[in-house]
């Protein structure tokens, strides 16, 4: 099991929500939780695993997976357990919406949340008939007190935040023990 690992915000500077990533992989699923400690800044009405386009207005924990070609597929998880996951077949053009049939759990405190993601490695598509050395992965957050904040786990960045960047995806062999 790997352990949670913590970053600072898009442009390097430490933060007190102290939001933590570990991603875990089996035989046949991907296990993605996220921390942070702060209250979370989300739609309560959304339930776990319901499927609602837009979740990154709010807080939100995210990861992109891809294997090394342009296409990748994004997914956000609200604090409640919603989720939305599309296809893009180039940098930001969308090819479709994507149901995955995610187990999510979610925790929701007075000050902190967290939520942990699994799902098939067969519903990851840019992954599909791919050697797993070659699978690509960016964990990535924007927490909001009342502006956003970016967090990304890559190295630092000095442009203003685009998750959505070739540059960042690392093989996700980086973030596994």
């Amino acid at each position: 099991m790997a352990k949670m690992i913590e970053t600072n915000d898009w442009h390097g500077r430490p933060s007190p929500y102290r939001p933590r990533v570990e991603i875990r992989l089996g035989e046949t699923e991907l296990v993605f939780a996220f921390a942070a400690e702060k209250a979370p800044h989300c739609d309560n009405s959304l339930a776990e695993g319901e499927f609602k386009e837009g979740l990154w207005e709010k807080d939100v924990a995210e990861f992109f997976v891809s294997a090394g070609g342009r296409s990748y597929q994004e997914i956000n998880i609200s604090p409640t357990g919603a989720y939305w996951s599309a296809l893009f077949s180039d940098y930001r053009v969308r090819e479709k919406e994507l149901h995955l049939n995610p187990t999510i759990e979610a925790n929701i405190g007075p000050d902190s949340w967290s939520v942990v993601f699994k799902v098939e490695c067969e519903k990851l598509v840019p992954w599909l008939d791919v050697p797993r050395e070659k699978w690509r992965f960016t964990p990535t957050a924007i927490l909001h007190d009342p502006h956003p904040a970016f967090f990304c786990w890559a190295e630092p960045q000095s442009m203003e935040p685009d998750f959505h960047a070739e540059h960042l995806r690392r093989p996700l062999s980086d973030f596994l023990d």
